[in-house]
């Protein structure tokens, strides 16, 4: 099976007559989805649900906290706009610290 016939869903080949390099040429709606289908499964989405379990728990156990007791929302509503930023950056930058650490990025 050949190039051209191999890939004849995802697009068309063309030959440069002047550099005799091929080119392919993807199809309108076809073409984006390719990369991003490939990226996704590369990144393993399955292994990485597993791999992020503890993170997702931790989650979980922190929106309940917050639905099920005020306490959280009385804090939000004394705080001010600057600190609660920063008090969510500072979140973020943590879990992103502690990704990166547990996964030896």
């Amino acid at each position: 099976m050949d190039k051209a016939s191999e890939f004849a869903f995802w697009g068309r080949w063309s030959s440069r007559s002047e550099s005799g390099g091929r080119t392919l040429h993807a199809h309108t709606f076809t073409g984006g989805a390719r990369p991003v289908l490939g990226m996704t499964m590369a990144n393993e989405p399955l292994r990485m649900a597993r791999r992020l379990s503890r993170a997702m728990a931790a989650a979980a156990a922190t929106g309940a906290f917050g639905i099920f007791y005020s306490s959280i929302w009385q804090m939000s509503h004394h705080l001010s706009t600057a600190r609660l930023i920063s008090i969510g950056a500072i979140a973020i930058a943590v879990m992103v610290g502690w990704l990166t650490t547990i996964n030896r990025l």
